[in-house]
């Protein structure tokens, strides 16, 4: 049993991450409670074992294989954040070839650890055949600063001050997954997120010059009308009814429940740049 918590204590060093998940490996490999745990060993390695991953049936994180028709011939996972007062995360590997792309399920589990799609690494927006297969020092540098920092601390630069105010209003309305003033994870930037960066906030003047850390890059949904590649039609990333999905696949009906939505996913074919309705990590 890890104690990641003491550990960082004891160590003087940095808060732990942890995650709760589940695993249903029906339609699939049933391998795939085994590929996510060595997967997640990857990132403890490189952590000073201060992370903890736990499989509990009772999480709101589930790890399970998709429906083939949500994905495309090089698509090998999907990443579905639920919004509302059942907030909850699904990541979703294509049955037929997840296990020949380990860097898919370091991408996503250090998803679920909180790190958004950024840098040259494994957590790179855009993945490729030459992709790395073990976490990078990028990789490594984000988990740590992950850690070091207060999750309301945006700007990483110690304190929680006018700068963080600033670059949370401009998160404010949108939603998706991981995005850095998501601090209650629901998947949207609201009202309960703001009431935490009041509690935290420091009431100092301003530095003369502005922190040059910015809020790392998260999977993101600009909110309604932005105009952005990544806008988020009607507040869903996936509209309601047998609609198109990455990949060229419709959604099945089981597939659909209430809530928005916001998904990523792993296509080799992509160029990196999300169309209006998705927001996809290559590979």
């Amino acid at each position: 049993m890890r104690h990641p918590a003491l550990l960082a204590i004891l160590l003087g060093l940095t808060t732990a991450l942890a995650v709760t998940y589940r695993v249903d490996p029906s339609g699939g490999p049933l391998t795939l409670a085994e590929d996510i745990s060595s997967a997640f060993e990857s990132w403890f390695e490189v952590s000073q074992d201060l992370l903890e991953a736990i499989e509990d049936d009772a999480a709101t994180t589930e790890v399970r294989f998709g429906d083939p028709a949500l994905f495309g011939p090089d698509t090998f996972s999907l990443t579905v954040q639920r919004s509302g007062e059942e907030a909850s995360v699904e990541v979703l590997f294509n049955p037929t070839g997840y296990r020949g792309r380990p860097t898919s399920l370091l991408h996503e589990t250090g998803i679920l650890l909180g790190l958004g799609a950024s840098g040259n690494g494994v957590m790179r927006a855009a993945l490729s055949d030459d992709s790395p297969t073990e976490p990078t020092a990028e990789d490594i540098e984000a988990l740590n600063t992950l850690r070091t920092f207060a999750p309301e601390d945006l700007t990483k630069d110690g304190v929680v001050d006018f700068y963080d105010l600033a670059a949370f209003a401009e998160q404010y309305g949108r939603q998706g997954v991981n995005l850095p003033a998501d601090f209650d994870k629901d998947g949207v930037v609201g009202e309960n997120d703001l009431s935490t960066l009041r509690s935290a906030y420091t009431f100092t003047p301003p530095s003369p010059t502005p922190p040059t850390s910015q809020p790392e890059s998260a999977l993101d949904f600009e909110s309604p009308g932005e105009g952005s590649a990544d806008a988020e039609p009607e507040a869903e990333a996936v509209p309601e009814g047998n609609d198109e999905l990455p990949g060229g696949g419709l959604e099945p009906e089981d597939e659909q429940e209430d809530g928005p939505l916001q998904e990523t996913d792993t296509d080799k074919e992509s160029s990196g740049e999300a169309s209006e309705e998705e927001n996809e990590t290559s590979e």
